[in-house]
């Protein structure tokens, strides 16, 4: 059995959390790695200039009909992921991304968790009728999954 795991909206104390989890050399390599100015890649939005952010540019990133942003939480509230779908509405896919950045949790089926959560909201809540993921060959894990 899967461990239970919910979607919600993103919050600052989130992001600050995902900036953590991307300094770990493990972690980011499991994500995007490091650009060319040495800091953590990262889809959709950067951590540390989002922190910093007005709150309309927050809005402007975490409220996009384009690209839906969610945290992933454990039952008991604690967060421990995020995951992504960047959806083509003309075409009705959606590329998905996920990252469970506390690494104790890596192999304990969380992901497989957020995985299946993420799309059941393409599926069932934006009625897509295809998802992909990008998965680098040296993400075994994810392959796996």
């Amino acid at each position: 059995m899967f461990p239970q795991v919910t979607l919600s909206a993103v919050t600052r104390e989130d992001v600050q959390r995902v900036a953590k989890w991307l300094s770990d050399k493990e972690v980011n390599s499991s994500w995007y790695g490091l650009g060319d100015d040495g800091l953590p890649l990262h889809i959709g939005y950067s951590p540390p200039h989002i922190l910093q952010a007005p709150e309309g540019e927050w809005k402007q990133v975490f409220e996009n009909e384009d690209r839906k942003i969610y945290s992933i939480y454990v039952q008991d509230s604690e967060h421990i992921g995020e995951g992504q779908l960047v959806i083509e509405w003309p075409l009705l896919e959606a590329q998905l991304f996920i990252l469970i950045g506390r690494k104790d949790l890596w192999h304990h089926h969380y992901g497989t968790s957020g995985l299946i959560s993420l799309l059941d909201e393409a599926f069932n809540t934006y009625e897509l009728h295809r998802v992909w993921v990008d998965v680098p060959e040296y993400n075994e894990h994810a392959l796996q999954m």
